[in-house]
């Protein structure tokens, strides 16, 4: 009888650390690949088509412009997620952003976030802003280094320039 309890437990023992090494060797680092090349590395830009603050705070984005079929779903509000998957063929890109910049940004105005950092210009009306896009983790943070706004560039830029 006890002879089967230590072969139970070496064998739940074995299949923990196996997890473990998976886990430490495998899936961490796929993970901070695929976040500093989706989030860092490659540029983002687009129109905000849709804010949703209930498990972050992400920003939907298409590629068209204030002049194109967004417009007519520019009142679906956070609180009517259900309508959600009537503006699925248009989102492009899925950005969850900082609190700061979730606050500031509405509907239908563009972001542009810069290569190979974290450095965000929001277009808002005729004035152009800088922030820093999202909050990245420690983890991402002492492997990569990445370019951000100092404390005193963030918030109004300039204005755009009249056609």
């Amino acid at each position: 009888m006890k002879k089967r309890y230590i072969i139970a437990l070496s064998i739940i023992l074995i299949l923990i650390i196996s997890a473990t090494l998976i886990q430490r060797f495998y899936i961490d680092p796929n993970h901070k690949r695929n976040y500093i090349t989706h989030k860092i590395i490659n540029p983002i830009d687009g129109f905000i088509l849709y804010k949703n603050n209930h498990r972050g705070r992400y920003f939907y984005l298409t590629n068209f412009d204030e002049d194109s079929i967004y417009n007519k779903y520019t009142h679906i509000s956070e609180m009517e997620a259900f309508r959600k998957p009537q503006i699925d063929n248009y989102i492009h890109r899925i950005l969850m952003v900082n609190l700061d910049l979730y606050d500031k940004a509405e509907i239908g105005n563009r972001i542009e976030k810069l290569p190979n950092g974290n450095k965000c210009y929001l277009y808002k009306n005729d004035s152009v802003f800088r922030y820093n896009c999202s909050i990245i983790p420690e983890k991402i943070r002492k492997t990569v280094e990445i370019e951000e706004w100092d404390q005193e560039e963030l918030g109004f830029y300039k204005l755009k320039p009249s056609n």
